[in-house]
């Protein structure tokens, strides 16, 4: 018997748009308080450890997934297709396989402890170790959760354990440790544990009914194709933020790794926070897919292009024109970051202008080009930084993640317009393309001036209404858009 999800109406897209969004957003705005804090905490060497640390973190979080997240998207919903009982023992199979993963990334880092940490020697100990390695099959569980609910359409599901009740638990013992004086670096990777460790515990307890775990594994020779290729692409983008703090190190400073990690940390909240559309649009774009609706699908891909573009160039408009004021709030020698950090939100801006399309291939079973142009991404970043890093510091990090950025998105591109005949590309699009960079460069004029901060956010205000709200709503949105617009409003 068919188990089949049924795709959510356009109220319920943009319920859970909204909904996932405003978590993301939570999350992101919390992340970003919580690296104030820590930042404040923390000694800047203590800062530049905890920093490598969470880089770190981020690689073996990848690993010990295994791809099994993309996975999970691609196959739900092939396997509901094929019934209930086909689908509980491939989510079930999926899960050991995680838990498989993990314990192998902890037996290896366990091994290569002293080589991974070389350049921190004597600034840790055994408990800090102890409690980054606990963190890694907790987090892979979160997310395998939050995967499930997200592909099934439970959109409070997938967003509170990871997105409200994680950043919000590993906050308030920030917020605790700075006002009683704590200063151990333990505590701070701790209480990040223990939050994990909440958040994981939630995703336990709010798991749909229909989601339960079958007692018996069913393993595939294709499954392991399937999440070693996902987990190499995404390992191959995480890869070259980790080479870059390492290359930092050797030719700058642990100090500069603390600067580069705040400006990089700060502006991929741009792009953390436009994951929420992703979330919401990527299960669709599976079950379109997967159903041969090619002409939905193309319609579908469009609506989400443009409206990542939108938002993401909201937020890069609001971060550029007060960059100075974003940057000084870490404290006054991070100043000196602000040119890194807007060149990291100009690459946020190239990021999405063509919007979700890794994720368009990944469903339409186009790995490998996306595994080709991942090591084209990350090659290219790689070279460029040695020249670049050595010659300008932490901005020619910048400009060579911005160049990598640019090489992989264009591949995708041409890539999907080639094999599957499906592209972003219309008249609304370029507009929008213009008038997002335009006021990119308005947001770079207007912080580069020298005026108090009231007037700026007067200039912005009229910037953000007259040259990126009217202009969009005027050129870009159509007849629907804007019909549905006006409702929410009124």
């Amino acid at each position: 018997m068919e188990y089949k999800t049924k795709l959510p109406t356009s109220k319920r897209i943009f319920q859970g748009a909204s909904f996932a969004f405003a978590g993301r957003l939570c999350s992101a705005f919390l992340g970003y308080i919580n690296l104030i804090i820590i930042a404040k905490i923390l000694d800047i060497e203590q800062f530049g450890l905890y920093s490598f640390i969470i880089a770190f973190l981020t690689i073996a979080y990848i690993i010990a997934n295994f791809g099994v997240e993309q996975t999970l998207i691609y196959m739900i919903p092939k396997k509901q297709s094929q019934g209930h009982n086909v689908y509980r023992i491939f989510i079930t199979t999926m899960g050991s396989i995680i838990l498989v993963a993990s314990s192998v990334v902890i037996l290896l880092i366990i091994l290569l402890e002293n080589t991974i940490f070389i350049s921190f020697e004597g600034k840790y100990n055994n408990l800090f170790i102890a409690l980054a390695l606990f963190s890694i099959p907790i987090q892979s569980m979160v997310v395998f959760y939050r995967v499930i609910n997200q592909t099934n359409f439970k959109y409070i599901y997938a967003t509170v354990p990871e997105y409200i009740v994680r950043p919000v638990l590993f906050f308030c013992c920030l917020v605790g440790m700075y006002y009683l004086g704590f200063t151990n670096i333990n505590l701070v990777l701790g209480s990040y544990v223990f939050s994990y460790l909440i958040a994981f515990l939630t995703a336990v307890v709010s798991r749909n009914k229909n989601e339960k775990v079958k007692l018996q594994l069913k393993v595939e020779k294709a499954y392991f194709k399937d999440c070693f290729k996902f987990m190499n692409i995404q390992l191959l983008n995480q890869l070259s933020p980790f080479i870059l703090v390492y290359i930092i190190g050797i030719y700058q400073s642990n100090s500069d790794i603390g600067f580069f990690r705040v400006a990089f940390q700060t502006a991929t909240l741009i792009a953390f926070a436009l994951r929420s559309i992703e979330v919401v649009y990527t299960p669709i774009f599976s079950n379109l897919y997967n159903d041969n609706m090619k002409e939905k699908l193309n319609y579908t891909y469009k609506k989400n292009t443009n409206w990542i573009i939108i938002i993401a160039s909201l937020l890069c408009l609001i971060a550029i024109t007060f960059s100075y004021e974003i940057m000084s709030i870490f404290g006054e020698e991070f100043k000196t970051t602000v040119f890194l950090f807007q060149l990291l939100c100009l690459n946020q801006i190239i990021n999405t202008i063509f919007g979700s399309i890794d994720y368009l291939l990944m469903v339409a079973g186009k790995t490998r080009i996306i595994l080709v142009a991942s090591i084209l991404q990350s090659g290219s970043v790689i070279l460029l930084s040695l020249f670049f890093i050595e010659q300008y510091g932490t901005v020619g990090a910048a400009i060579s993640i911005l160049f990598g950025t640019f090489i992989f998105r264009l591949v995708l591109m041409v890539w999907s317009w080639i094999s599957i005949s499906i592209h972003p590309f219309s008249v609304k699009y370029f507009y929008l393309v213009l008038i997002s960079f335009f006021n990119f460069l308005i947001g770079f004029y207007l912080n580069s001036l020298n005026m108090e901060l009231s007037v700026k956010m007067l200039c912005f205000l009229i910037e953000f209404v007259f040259l990126f709200l009217i202009l969009v709503y005027l050129i870009v949105l159509d007849k629907e858009e804007k019909k549905k617009l006006r409702e929410r409003v009124g």
